[in-house]
């Protein structure tokens, strides 16, 4: 009888991601997708009217299926919500970074706006405005809460600041984000609509540091190591 060789040595099995690991880079996937179809969206909107554009041109563009659409919104004006949410975590993150590495209070504000002021100026005006309706007038049920945890723009600027002592624990910094949002709204539809020539990262700057420094009528004796500038 034919004698056998010695048996191929098997090969090493591959390790299994962890669970943990799979369920992370599915939510990065997940990200992903989620923001290249609001991009598309976008790149259509700079064409044509954003009620013009349809789930199907928006998945064929985007090259992904309509199923994976509805899977991530429920309706076309829900690209709008993540987009304003989106906004909202990206200029928190440049303002806290900021504020982390030892800027002012002031001085992280001013940068968040200044990302603000750049995001904002790369949207076509129309997109803007409807993005805005959207955002702020969307039901509760509609409105999903940030990642970060935001409550709104700058909020966990403010919630830093109180933080490390510069605002007292007494103010209510979801309250002053607020205030702050419906300021800032305001003085974008000012500039899309071409109704004040003033740079909007000044105006930004300006009517955020209005806000900041008002602190201490409306909390009176709350506002600790913040010094008014003659600017604001």
């Amino acid at each position: 009888p034919r004698r056998m060789g010695p048996s191929p040595p098997m090969p090493d099995p591959v390790p299994a991601l962890p669970a943990r690991r799979l369920s992370v880079l599915g939510q990065t996937r997940s990200r992903r997708t989620r923001q290249e179809l609001v991009n598309t969206a976008i790149a259509l909107w700079k064409a044509q009217d954003f009620d013009d554009i349809t789930v199907d041109a928006i998945v064929e563009a985007a090259g992904v299926s309509k199923g994976t659409f509805y899977y991530h919104f429920r309706r076309k004006e829900d690209l709008l919500l993540e987009l304003g949410w989106t906004t909202v975590d990206r200029v928190g993150d440049e303002a806290e970074r900021a504020y982390a590495r030892g800027a002012s209070l002031k001085e992280s504000l001013d940068i968040g706006m200044a990302g603000l002021a750049r995001r904002v100026t790369r949207m076509p005006r129309g997109a803007v405005a409807r993005t805005i309706r959207e955002f702020m007038f969307s039901r509760p049920s509609e409105a999903r809460s940030s990642e970060a945890g935001r409550h709104g723009f700058m909020s966990g600027l403010l919630q830093a600041g109180q933080l490390a002592g510069e605002l007292a624990a007494t103010i209510d910094t979801d309250e002053v984000a607020d205030v702050l949002n419906i300021v800032l709204i305001r003085a974008i539809l000012e500039s899309v609509g071409e109704t004040s020539s003033e740079p909007l990262v000044e105006t930004l700057q300006r009517r955020a540091r209005l806000v900041l420094y008002d602190l201490e009528v409306a909390y009176p004796s709350s506002v600790r190591q913040v010094e008014t500038s003659p600017g604001a």
